[in-house]
């Protein structure tokens, strides 16, 4: 397989996507300023983050699998295994979806894995998926005013499950059924931690209280659903 690599990656790659790799890379690496501000790193002296691409699902758990036993989900298109990135992406498709933002996706993972670890926990084990994935999907491209229809759309359709409990997604079973989808809980929170400049405060609780991030979760779908329907929309 090609290889790419400079100050931040080292990816692996099929010849198929050589030009999709150098545009996640520029993505990503446009976020270098909002990254390094908030997670308070100096990334250009932090080691090159490694990353494998692939084009076939089989191709993508096979990897997965013998790095560590573990098994994606059946609609994961990104994982952080063993401290590296692992992407699928569909060929057909590799633009018309959310495939250009994984590296820069699956980088927040890395840095907010990294928190972690500087802590001496397990991340794999301590995770807090709707804290961790908010923040992933909200900084993984960058956003304006003109997503608000965007995010109306997605608390409209979770209003009737606003008084859930957002760690219950901590259990891979439960990310999806037929009255939500997580994908649409983890942008909504997105937007209301991130407008409210909540952001760094629940990072020191990360940091040093995770317990209260918990306890934050047990009603923070409530307060993102109705700050979105009764002041985002407005602006």
């Amino acid at each position: 397989m090609p290889k790419f690599e400079n100050q931040h990656y080292i990816i692996n790659y099929p010849q198929e996507l050589e030009e999709f790799i150098q545009k996640s890379v520029d993505n990503a690496e446009s976020r270098k300023q909002v990254f390094e501000d908030l997670f308070e790193i100096d990334w250009d002296n932090l080691p090159k983050m490694k990353a494998s691409f692939f084009i076939t699902r089989e191709e993508f758990l096979k990897y997965i699998k013998e790095l560590n036993g573990f098994v994606p989900g059946p609609n994961a298109i990104g994982c952080f295994c063993d401290g590296e990135i692992q992407a699928l992406v569909d060929i057909e498709n590799m633009y018309k979806n959310n495939s250009l933002y994984t590296l820069a996706h699956e980088t927040i993972h890395l840095f907010i894995q990294k928190i972690y670890k500087d802590k001496n926990r397990n991340y794999i084990e301590e995770r807090i998926r709707w804290f961790d994935e908010a923040y992933a999907y909200y900084l993984e491209r960058p956003r304006d005013n003109s997503y608000n229809k965007h995010y109306y759309d997605k608390a409209l359709a979770l209003k009737e499950v606003a008084q859930m409990d957002v760690n219950i997604l901590d259990d891979r079973a439960k990310l999806n059924n037929e009255k939500y989808n997580s994908y649409n809980i983890f942008q909504v929170l997105g937007k209301y931690i991130f407008d409210n400049n909540l952001q760094k405060e629940y990072l020191r609780l990360l940091k040093d209280n995770p317990r209260q991030l918990r306890k934050i979760g047990e009603t923070i779908l409530k307060k993102s659903v109705e700050y979105i329907l009764q002041i985002v929309f407005k602006v």
